[in-house]
């Protein structure tokens, strides 16, 4: 079975759960930015967790060549019938939504994972963003059985955190002020990293490090003062100062807010 792309804007990429442990060599686990979003639209589809589906941050129009079932996090299972078009399209109170034909997309698996890592340019459907006229082929079958809707994370605006390694780097406001303030999503964020517009959070000192590894869902705070959220294509390493991190549990409720929302952090 196979799907032409007709409409691409934004960033649509082929994403599955990305690839865990490779760190050691450089590699950012990437996968998809909301997990439970990116699950639901598989598991509507009657698919496992696991499949590879499509991330949307804009809008995706496919054209169906072969007749196929598809689905999204928030849309129950369709049938498409040979030469009929879908749209998804990510509404304003989200950030990413999630296209998933039943069988999963089918591309080249590479280091245990289908997804697109765009900071390395591999993976996915030729290391890129899908654009109009790509034809992406699926793999046959369902394979689970269709669960019911979850809990949306994009409605949840309190995001937890504990406290990072370098408090010695700030000044003694510096976390008050991290969980006091509304920040706001900046328009400039990417799947590297969330950029947070609010208060400045004050630095003592200087980059007092060579650079050193980094984690998925880590504050840093570069010179300017304003936090940068390090999301699933993260560096593997840096030098600026870690703040706070956020909770795994608390992973997908922040990166699905959409550029403009305001979110605040509870210890």
């Amino acid at each position: 079975m196979t799907l032409r792309i007709v409409q691409s804007v934004g960033l649509c990429t082929v994403q599955d759960h990305g690839r865990e442990s490779l760190l050691h060599r450089g590699i950012a686990r990437g996968g998809a930015l909301v997990r439970s979003l990116y699950e639901q639209a598989n598991a509507n589809v009657g698919n496992t967790p696991f499949a590879a589906a499509i991330e949307v941050l804009g809008k995706l129009v496919v054209e169906a060549l072969n007749e196929c079932t598809v689905a999204t996090d928030d849309a129950k299972a369709q049938y498409l019938a040979a030469g009929q078009r879908y749209s998804v399209e990510t509404k304003r109170d989200k950030r990413a939504s999630y296209f998933a034909v039943r069988g999963g997309i089918d591309v080249p698996v590479r280091l245990g994972s289908r997804s697109t890592l765009l900071s390395a340019q591999f993976g996915g459907y030729e290391g890129r963003s899908l654009k109009k006229g790509d034809e992406v082929c699926v793999l046959a079958g369902a394979t689970a059985v269709l669960s019911a809707r979850t809990e949306e994370p994009a409605l949840v605006s309190s995001v937890r955190i504990v406290y990072g390694p370098d408090a010695d780097a700030f000044d003694s406001t510096a976390l008050s002020s991290l969980l006091e303030a509304e920040w706001i999503v900046a328009s400039s964020s990417d799947r590297v990293g969330t950029r947070l517009h609010g208060p400045i959070l004050a630095r003592v000192s200087v980059d007092r490090r060579p650079s050193m590894p980094m984690i998925y869902g880590a504050i840093e705070v570069p010179g300017d003062g304003q936090p940068v959220v390090l999301g699933p294509e993260h560096p593997i390493t840096g030098g600026y100062p870690i703040l706070a991190v956020v909770c795994a549990d608390s992973t997908d409720a922040f990166f699905a807010r959409p550029p403009g929302a305001a979110v605040r952090f509870v210890r």
